[in-house]
């Protein structure tokens, strides 16, 4: 027998949108399922057949109401309900969510530690504490690489864009055609690179410019690509071992936090 938390909704919402997700071709490591205090109650023993499980999960995609109404009517005290129908009806309503639960850790791979139940509010922190560690061992393996590039630019000296004319101007303009664009009119512009250069196409002037990949073109742009680098540099380079522990709010407000260290600084 596996207790449900006391809210259905949030039990719902995570199995659906956890069942989506897995579903999808280009599924994402670790959907944003955020598991509240609030969904931490007491617990209420709830199940449903798996074929009325399955129903109730696709009517709370279509009708999030109904669905929550079809669950309150299976979480009334017993005493409400008829004797030992009732008592059989929450038995197979709990073994379905067990299962249901089971499914999904299997698919992310989520393990349950000896003395730790698996219900949905332990397996919304493990979908999203997995999918952030493995974001951040992305960033760690890249941190070599940022600081070779980060070592390479504070050294270079910026480079304006070069503006092309005549007939450079007209080869570059095929070029554009022959890619299937037209030249742009004003408050729109058109970039692609071709081997090393940069192509840039100006509406508002009818201009068009080239520079050099991985070259400045201005201070202001190579202190903006410092800038980045470092705080990649910085991200990467930090101990995020107490993460594992926390759970709940306290676990995502601990990787909001985490995800904001590599916006720019206000």
């Amino acid at each position: 027998m596996v207790s449900a938390v006391s809210s259905q909704t949030a039990t719902l919402n995570l199995l659906a949108s956890t069942a989506q997700a897995d579903d999808d071709a280009t599924k994402q490591a670790a959907p944003d399922v955020t598991a509240y205090d609030a969904d931490r109650g007491p617990a209420t023993q709830v199940s449903l057949s798996q074929e009325a499980l399955d129903k109730l999960i696709a009517d709370h995609k279509q009708n999030p109401d109904a669905a929550r109404q079809t669950m309150d009517a299976f979480t009334q005290p017993s005493e409400q309900r008829s004797g030992s129908s009732a008592e059989q009806a929450q038995d197979s309503i709990a073994k379905a969510f067990a299962s249901k639960l089971q499914e999904v850790a299997d698919r992310r791979g989520i393990t349950v530690p000896e003395g730790q139940s698996l219900d949905s509010a332990y397996l919304s922190d493990q979908i999203k504490l997995q999918g952030f560690l493995r974001f951040f061992e992305g960033q760690k393996d890249q941190l070599a690489a940022r600081q070779t590039e980060y070592d390479r630019l504070s050294s270079m000296k910026p480079v304006p864009q070069q503006e092309l004319t005549g007939k450079a101007k007209d080869a570059a303009l095929e070029l554009l055609s022959s890619r299937g664009y037209v030249a742009p009119g004003p408050n729109h512009s058109i970039g692609f690179a071709v081997g090393n250069l940069y192509y840039h196409f100006y509406g508002d002037d009818g201009s068009v410019k080239t520079n050099e990949i991985g070259v400045p073109t201005s201070e202001a742009e190579k202190q903006t690509g410092l800038a980045t680098l470092n705080r990649l540099i910085q991200f990467s380079q930090q101990d995020v071992s107490d993460i594992a522990s926390l759970r709940g709010d306290e676990l995502n407000r601990r990787i909001d936090d985490l995800y904001r260290q590599l916006g720019p600084s206000s």
